[in-house]
């Protein structure tokens, strides 16, 4: 399995903010973050269930899995996968961001779902800005019916985009608004220097 993905672990000293501009005045707990990085639909979910268990036994705070993980084809939200990371959760005490294409009221959304520690669904991100490619399917996704979704975690506020939406910087600046601390971006690509710029907005700028 590990020939098929990277898993990258990292360890905040501090909420690390893509929205709001912290300042090292500001330092909160130590946060745990485990972002796992692989293809789409490459993974079982008996595979990515096995290296969460391995994070869960090490303490993790959350873990973040990527875009449409578990391939093309959408759930429900009573499907296998929603249940078994929400089993996860609950076991290691931990939030999971879940990345899928969920299927409700006969409608495809590329959705991030948020687990808290106690395995329930905390909430829901629907994609906003669907890739046109997904569009263009024969069952399209459906851009977002909802606003922007920013949640209190034990260690902070978090917002969530996914993939297409970070083209858009009025969804980073909405998001710096409602006050995120951290920023969730399931993706299936890397971002690198539109990251990096967004990273630096502050309260008051445009």
């Amino acid at each position: 399995m590990r020939k098929h993905f990277i898993q990258v672990i990292f360890v905040a000293s501090f909420i690390l903010s893509v929205v709001s501009g912290v300042l090292a005045a500001e330092i909160g707990k130590p946060v745990r973050i485990a972002s796992l990085c692989f293809h789409s639909g490459s993974q079982s979910v008996e595979n990515i269930a096995a290296v969460i268990d391995l994070q869960g036994e090490q303490g993790i705070d959350l873990v973040c899995l990527p875009e449409a993980w578990t391939g093309s084809k959408s759930e429900s939200m009573q499907g296998k996968t929603i249940q078994t990371i929400s089993a996860l959760a609950n076991k290691h005490r931990c939030y999971i961001c879940c990345s899928l294409f969920v299927e409700q009221d006969n409608k495809k959304f590329n959705s991030a779902i948020l687990f808290d520690r106690d395995g329930k669904v905390a909430c829901v991100y629907d994609k906003i800005f669907p890739y046109w490619s997904e569009v263009k399917r024969e069952y399209p996704v459906t851009p977002a019916q909802k606003d922007l979704v920013v949640y209190d975690t034990d260690f902070g506020r978090i917002g969530f985009l996914i993939c297409y939406d970070a083209k858009f910087p009025e969804v980073w600046r909405r998001l710096r608004d409602e006050g995120a601390e951290l920023a969730v971006w399931p993706s299936a690509y890397s971002g690198d220097t539109e990251l990096k710029a967004y990273s630096l907005l502050k309260r008051g700028q445009t």
